[in-house]
């Protein structure tokens, strides 16, 4: 079978040689009997450091390392700028081959471990599945607060969205048809690992367990995460519009409760209002929910603004 491999790299410049020798070992010695034809794309998100150059070196050292073993290609890309590693997988999976019969997506830290792969490829012949997913079985080493924060979203995102994201990770073998819907989705603002349950057809799981990065540290700052979950709350679920409706029933019912309690002060007790600093304090909270509705919708607005633009998601200034 053609198999095609997709790496996001983004200020790699410490481990990409040493990622690209264990894909070197592993294509020898594994996955040459599971693939007759491999791609292997790896797209630079604009890094700040050497990464390009390490791609390169990387890049001739494998295929020196597997010639004569099988059809290895190496293609490599470089953003013009740091576009996100959304958009750098979206550039990558584009880049497949039409008759790779399968892609299996995966970081360049080696946080994704080779060795699930063929378990992958195995699990896709066995079942028909168009998408496999690695289900994180372990974390990893993270701080308590980051394990909270991220079983709290998902928690959350699984019970307001038909999307299961739950220790899912953007570790995947897609099928030929996944690929092609994947690539030809128009939205701009994406979120892959979402997306990926979004299109439907047959799943298929194999576990694996984070694996601790040799060196340098991870780049997905505390920002990043904020916008992926961003990204992930708006577009995939309507909890920002059911929030507004939650707002506008409890404006409602407050003034309803307002004008309950005039009329039992001036009918029932008959005596004059005097309450300029209770009426100060309903003012207030109505215009925070105001303004707080509004911004959910500023934030909506934002992303179709975005749309409109028809901006592209990344430009390639250099391929190899």
């Amino acid at each position: 079978m053609e198999l095609s491999l997709v790496m996001p790299c983004f200020n790699e410049s410490r481990q990409i040689l040493t990622t690209f020798a264990h894909l070197a070992g592993y294509i020898k010695n594994v996955l040459s009997r599971k693939a007759d034809k491999l791609t292997v794309i790896a797209v630079d998100d604009g890094s700040k450091d050497d990464t390009w150059t390490c791609l390169a070196e990387a890049k001739q050292n494998l295929l020196k390392e597997v010639a004569g073993t099988v059809n290895v290609r190496v293609k490599l890309l470089r953003f013009s700028r740091n576009f996100g590693k959304e958009a750098a997988l979206l550039a990558g999976i584009r880049a497949v081959s039409p008759t790779a019969a399968a892609t299996v997506i995966l970081d360049a830290d080696l946080q994704h471990p080779l060795e699930v792969i063929v378990p992958m490829i195995d699990k896709f012949l066995a079942t028909g599945a168009d998408i496999v997913d690695a289900v994180k079985s372990d974390r990893g080493k993270e701080s308590g607060l980051n394990r909270w924060l991220a079983n709290s979203f998902y928690d959350f995102f699984d019970k307001h969205s038909r999307v299961n994201l739950k220790n899912m990770a953007d570790f995947k073998l897609l099928s030929a048809r996944a690929v092609r819907i994947l690539a030809d989705l128009p939205e701009h603002e994406r979120f892959f690992r979402a997306l990926c349950s979004w299109i439907g057809f047959k799943h298929a799981e194999v576990q694996f367990e984070v694996a601790e990065r040799e060196v340098g540290v991870s780049k997905w700052s505390f920002r990043s995460k904020v916008n992926l979950a961003s990204d992930a709350f708006y577009a995939f679920s309507d909890v920002p519009v059911f929030l507004q409706f939650l707002e506008i029933v409890f404006v409602i019912l407050l003034g309803v409760g307002q004008v309950a309690y005039f009329a039992f002060i001036l009918l029932a007790q008959k005596r004059p209002l005097d309450r300029l600093d209770y009426l100060t304090f309903i003012v207030l909270l109505g215009v925070f929910l105001i303004l707080g509705s509004n911004l959910l919708k500023s934030l909506y607005l934002q992303r179709l603004y975005k749309a409109a633009l028809n901006r592209p998601q990344y430009i390639i200034m250099q391929e190899d």
